[in-house]
């Protein structure tokens, strides 16, 4: 195998790691998204909970209603609630694991670009882009 085609390949599998970390970075920067409307919910879900309870005066305390019984919303919105905080954990950790893989990925570029020394432009372009996943800009 000639230098010329070991760079070349070296070459072929600089630009694949490049667009793999992309493709991570774009459903890591979905995923951040989506956690963020997850959020809005549940704050706004555990808003329109706490309404549906009658605040003991002078405590922190709340209760079902003045007769102990479940108003009719409780229950759903309860059940709501789990399901949009299960769908949010799990999201997390996908986000994480994501998020792990596009930094193993950042390293391993990073091996390969030494490699590439007689390619100038594509390692300033290579870094360019790990710096707009590094700052969340993909």
């Amino acid at each position: 195998m000639t230098q010329e085609t070991k760079q070349a390949d070296l070459l072929q599998e600089y630009i694949q790691e490049i667009l793999s970390i992309a493709e991570f970075a774009k459903e890591t920067n979905a995923n951040y998204s989506h956690l963020e409307e997850l959020d809005k919910l549940i704050t706004a879900n555990e808003a329109t909970l706490n309404k549906q309870f009658i605040k003991v005066p002078f405590t922190k305390f709340r209760v079902l209603d003045d007769t102990g019984i479940l108003k009719p919303k409780v229950p759903g919105l309860l059940e709501e609630n789990k399901q949009l905080v299960d769908e949010y954990n799990q999201l997390l950790e996908k986000t994480k694991t994501n998020y792990d893989i596009i930094k193993r990925k950042e390293r391993t570029l990073g091996q390969k670009m030494q490699t590439l020394t007689d390619y100038p432009e594509i390692i300033r372009v290579g870094s360019a882009i790990v710096e707009s996943i590094d700052n969340n800009q993909i």
